[in-house]
């Protein structure tokens, strides 16, 4: 960590610190953040500046994971990873994250899983008031999330998200998979790649309410691979979508749709 590596226990707490650092790891680093590496206690009002460069996994411009608080905090850092659970701000998150911000050039992940803001949020994890601006570019990636098994509300994701062409898939503008909770978020992210993907989450088996997306889905008009969504690729049977609107061109080939590719 470019504070301290761990912050350990529900009394420690980092506050009003500015970090402007390179941080670089062998492929194998695990749990790397320009804050903290694994953050158990507070984080409050830090200001991230700097490159996180090949790390494997649970990487983020704030801390690697998190399961006590970060309240306040802004990474402008860029990151590079080779693995998953990789975010602009946090890895892993299974605490809180509130009134926090991402404003980076790019994220980017050199097998699978990188997001704008989190990697993971799990089931215990709540993110409020979340904003991403970036570019972020893996295969299997999420404008915002990867992963949301928790509460993710009044968040919003802005840039561009991409894959490469092949085996480039899964993409989507705000949360890849979520079955968890969505609140009152959107997606202005245009969203560009060969097959699979959305303009706010691909594979819904939770709850989406009162959201929306706006930016463009589709492969650099080639017109083919396998299930496009506006809003949502696939739905699933436990997944409910209410208030929700996508208003941005769809170009897919099969089981394209404007607002959901497939309902189940």
């Amino acid at each position: 960590g470019g504070v301290v590596g761990h912050n350990a226990g529900e009394k420690s707490v980092i506050r009003n610190v500015k970090i402007n650092a390179d941080m670089s790891s062998s492929y194998y680093g695990e749990y790397l953040g320009l804050v903290a590496g694994k953050n158990e206690g507070k984080i409050v009002s830090a200001e991230v500046e700097g490159i996180l460069d090949h790390g494997n996994r649970f990487l983020g411009g704030v801390a690697g994971s998190n399961s006590g608080s970060i309240d306040s905090c802004i990474s402008r850092a860029s990151i590079f990873s080779m693995n998953e659970n990789t975010g602009g701000l946090v890895g892993y998150n299974s605490g809180t994250i509130n009134n926090s911000s991402v404003e980076a050039d790019s994220v980017f992940g050199e097998f699978r899983g990188a997001a704008g803001f989190v990697g993971t949020n799990d089931t215990t994890g709540i993110i409020e008031n979340g904003f991403a601006k970036t570019n972020v570019h893996s295969d299997s990636s999420g404008g915002f999330a990867v992963y949301n098994a928790g509460i993710i509300k009044n968040s919003r994701m802005e840039g561009t998200v991409t894959a490469d062409s092949f085996p480039g898939r899964l993409v989507s503008g705000f949360v890849l998979n979520n079955s968890g909770t969505i609140l009152n978020s959107h997606s202005t992210a245009n969203v560009d790649a060969f097959n699979n993907l959305s303009g706010f989450v691909f594979r819904n088996s939770g709850k989406i309410d009162s959201c929306y997306a706006t930016g463009h889905v589709n492969n650099g008009n080639l017109a083919s691979g396998d299930t496009y969504g506006g809003f949502v690729a696939q739905n699933d049977s436990t997944g409910v979508i209410t208030n929700s609107y996508a208003s941005g061109d769809v170009v897919g080939g099969m089981k394209a749709g404007g607002f959901v590719g497939v309902n189940k």
